[in-house]
């Protein structure tokens, strides 16, 4: 996500760093909270991919997956090998 001044505050907007990549997602548990009154549902899962080559994975990157916004809380190098990677992803209803 790019981060733009406007006329009404920030506004962010998403940039492709990689439209497609081969990986398996395995789903956690989601969780309920409780905030302000309302429910919110949190999604969990874990990507096994490959690391693209020429690209780094920040936790600042957002993961576009069936038309939903994933957020990265973690990413680990599998043996520090630089080739394999597990990304925890977090989604928000």
């Amino acid at each position: 996500m790019t981060k733009n001044n406007t006329a009404l505050g920030t506004a962010e907007t998403p940039v492709v760093i990689v439209s497609s990549m081969p990986c398996s997602i395995e789903w956690k548990i989601g969780s309920e909270k409780i905030s302000a009154d309302k429910y919110t549902q949190y999604t969990y899962g874990i990507l096994h991919c490959r690391k693209p080559t020429g690209v780094t994975v920040l936790g600042s990157d957002r993961i576009l997956y069936y038309g939903k916004y994933y957020r990265i809380t973690g990413v680990e190098d599998i043996k520090n090998l630089g080739v394999l990677l597990n990304i925890t992803i977090r989604r928000t209803d």
